[in-house]
């Protein structure tokens, strides 16, 4: 999991493909989310 500002989205996704997804012949595993209030980790 990565968390970025939203004006990195663009720069990171280019990274991952470049430097990760392509090099190792792995199709974009990429899904951009949005927190909502009151979310936070689930710990057990």
């Amino acid at each position: 999991m990565i968390l970025v500002k939203d004006e990195a989205i663009s720069a990171v996704i280019t990274t991952l493909n470049k430097e990760y997804y392509k090099p190792n012949k792995l199709s974009d595993g990429i899904t951009i989310c949005v927190p909502v209030n009151g979310s936070g980790l689930i710990e057990g």
